[in-house]
């Protein structure tokens, strides 16, 4: 494995996610990851675990477990139109900020791609909490916990959501 494409994989495995919208139980937002020059939306978190696996594999975040499944036999790019950043480093750290509206943020490090699922560690930082989790399934419900919890606290104080 050559170096750059190491740098970019270590890089790749750090995503933040803006909740910005809550909505009958469905969470909506983007995602801001160092490597890709812009954020990806997603709606639902169905949603947000297939966006968040195609970044992962358009930033070659390894998946030693297994190729990609596919009911047709082949593989597909699913890059979505995502572009890399020129200069992937420390300076596109004004990503994570200037979001000005928004339920939650959470910093995602996703450690491993086994088994066909994530393994890695969710971050809170509004309320300085990280836990780990142990597949797509634990980190969504994670997130769904914590910004149903935040707009149930928003709602209790008569706060827009």
């Amino acid at each position: 494995m050559n170096t750059e494409k190491k740098s970019i994989s270590s890089m790749a495995a750090c995503s933040v996610v803006y909740v910005e919208k809550y909505d009958n139980g469905i969470l909506s937002g983007r995602i801001v990851n160092y490597c890709l020059e812009e954020p990806v939306l997603f709606h639902g978190m169905g949603d947000f675990a297939i966006m968040m696996d195609r970044i992962y594999d358009f930033l070659g975040l390894e998946r030693p477990d297994s190729l990609p499944v596919s009911f047709l036999g082949q593989e597909k790019s699913w890059n979505d139109g995502f572009v890399l950043r020129d200069k992937p480093d420390d300076g596109c750290q004004d990503t994570w900020i200037g979001r000005e509206s928004y339920i939650a943020l959470f910093v995602i490090h996703t450690r491993y791609r086994y088994h066909s699922s994530w393994q890695g560690s969710i971050a809170w930082p509004e309320k300085s909490m990280e836990k780990p989790y142990n597949s797509v399934l634990d980190c969504i419900r994670l997130m769904t916990e914590a910004v149903e919890y935040e707009t149930e606290q928003k709602q209790k104080k008569g706060e827009p959501v």
